[in-house]
This record gives C-alpha cells, sequence and structure tokens, in this order.
C-alpha cells in the first residue's frame, strides 16, 4: 500500500515489523469494520490479532460497560504475552 500522497511523512505500512491489537465494533457499519480488519491485515506484521465486539457502538470499546472484560484485560494479557 502506497503512503498517503498529500503528506510527506513515511509510515512504512505494509511494512510494519510490530505486532498489531485490532478492535472492531459491529455497530459501526460492516464497512467500518471490514476497513479495520483489512487495514490490520495489510499492516505487514506478522503478529496481528483481531477482535471484533457485537454489539458494540463506537465509544462503547473505551466506556462501555463491558469495556474492562471485552478491551482493557485483553489488551494486558496480549501487551504482557508480547513483553517476554
Amino acid at each position: 500500500m502506497a503512503d498517503d500522497p498529500d503528506t510527506q511523512v513515511d509510515d512504512n505500512f505494509g511494512k510494519w515489523t510490530v505486532p498489531v491489537l485490532f478492535f472492531g465494533s459491529t455497530g459501526m457499519g460492516a464497512d467500518f469494520l471490514l476497513n479495520g480488519i483489512y487495514s490490520a491485515a495489510k499492516s505487514g506484521s506478522k503478529d496481528v490479532t483481531l477482535n471484533v465486539l457485537e454489539g458494540y457502538g463506537h465509544l462503547d470499546i473505551v466506556v462501555g460497560e463491558k469495556a474492562r472484560g471485552d478491551v482493557f484485560e485483553p489488551t494486558l494479557a496480549w501487551i504482557l504475552e508480547r513483553a517476554r
């Protein structure tokens, strides 16, 4: 994938070597969700983790009633697993 032609920043997208953790929500619509999944998959990382949250909206991922168990705790576990 090419860099954004409107900026001079080279983000090396498609060549990332860092792990990628993606959270997507079904409440934002299929196009939004699939775009996020596609972007994570095409990042170049060999370590991509995809998490799809059923019934979540945009802010639910951060402030929803289940965010601690569905987002923050899995994120912490994901980070600790890779910190070894």
